[in-house]
């Protein structure tokens, strides 16, 4: 299968720019990741689809960040570091679109899909990120990356910046 294999080329090149202390991606969930981002921009784009809840094939699917697999924070990030860009083209072409609500709560579960975007990652989710090493490093270069004044003003990010003297 050619997206597989271009899944894990790229979950190599990923492991290999984030060595030492970066949690093993799940494959199965960068496999949901990247199918979640397709669906995304196929209803974007394709504005004849009305039907903006995501599919049940695809509901079926997604992975639960409920139970502290960081594996799958990092696998869902393998595309899903794109959904902020996507959710803000959406947004930009129509503020009201009901697409948002369901993409919004799908963001929330995955905290490091969230930088660059309006939305708040779950207190859960958001814990489960920041408690691990690795994947706390990620969030916070992506929000300096990005900009994201209202994640850098929470508290413990806050506090990364100023210890080292970021921002």
């Amino acid at each position: 299968c050619r997206a597989d294999e271009v899944l894990q080329m790229a979950i190599r090149q990923i492991e290999c720019d984030v060595p030492g202390g970066y949690p093993n991606i799940d494959p199965a969930a960068a496999m949901t990741g990247l199918m979640t981002m397709a669906w995304a921009a196929a209803v974007y784009l394709d504005r004849l689809i009305d039907r903006v809840a995501m599919p049940t094939w695809l509901v079926d699917r997604q992975p639960g960040g409920d139970h502290g697999d960081v594996a799958m924070d990092a696998g869902i990030d393998v595309a899903g570091r794109l959904m902020a860009d996507l959710r803000r083209r959406i947004s930009d072409a129509g503020p009201d679109d009901p697409l948002l609500i369901e993409l919004d709560a799908w963001m929330s579960r995955w905290p490091l899909v969230c930088v660059g975007s309006h939305v708040q990652p779950d207190v859960v989710a958001w814990d489960r990120v920041m408690n691990h090493p690795g994947l706390k490093r990620v969030i916070t270069d992506r929000i300096v990356l990005r900009r994201d004044a209202s994640m850098a003003g929470r508290d413990d990010v806050a506090v990364i910046l100023k210890r080292e003297r970021i921002g």
